[in-house]
């Protein structure tokens, strides 16, 4: 069994400098995760194939309790999606609200998040690098030494029926 970790998310801005981006996603996680102090850490992030940076926020207690904002703040900081890790390291994308084709909150199960070398990252299209600690993440299926199954979708449902299925 695989050891719990902090739960979190990760999001961009992609405004015009970095601390654009920090004030923005700083204010809209008081706002809306109801964080007095949001604790950023920058990272480079790697989205369907473009760079870009990105911000981890983690969350207190098992996360599940901001998970019902993400569609939101995606929306407001014109993101498609949000990553949301939970504790046993399992990888969801929230789907925001500027995703306009959908009529719901969708979630999708995107796998778990793991460490990848850097020659893994390079035939990638997401993954996240941390410069603190230099490695390279991502969320994968477990079918991880099958590389083309490497962030397959496996099924994208609205977040109600995800609610529903884990109790």
């Amino acid at each position: 069994m695989r050891a719990l970790i902090q739960p979190f998310i990760i999001v961009a801005a992609n405004l015009a400098t970095e601390d654009a981006d920090v004030t923005a996603i700083t204010r809209v996680a008081r706002k809306h995760l109801k964080l007095v102090d949001p604790p950023l850490k920058t990272l480079e992030g790697v989205y369907e194939g473009e760079t870009e940076r990105s911000y981890m926020i983690q969350l207190p207690g098992n996360g599940e309790r901001f998970r019902k904002e993400l569609r939101t703040i995606g929306g407001i900081l014109s993101q498609d999606s949000i990553l949301f890790v939970s504790p046993e390291g399992t990888g969801f994308l929230h789907y925001s609200s500027k995703v306009g084709r959908f009529d719901e909150p969708l979630i999708e199960y995107v796998g778990e998040w793991r460490r990848i070398s850097v020659s893994e990252a390079e035939h990638l299209a997401n993954y996240t690098f941390d410069s603190s600690s230099g490695q390279y993440y991502t969320c994968s299926h477990a079918a991880v030494d099958q590389p083309w199954k490497i962030g397959l979708v496996t099924r994208v449902f609205p977040a109600d029926e995800l609610q529903a299925e884990a109790k």
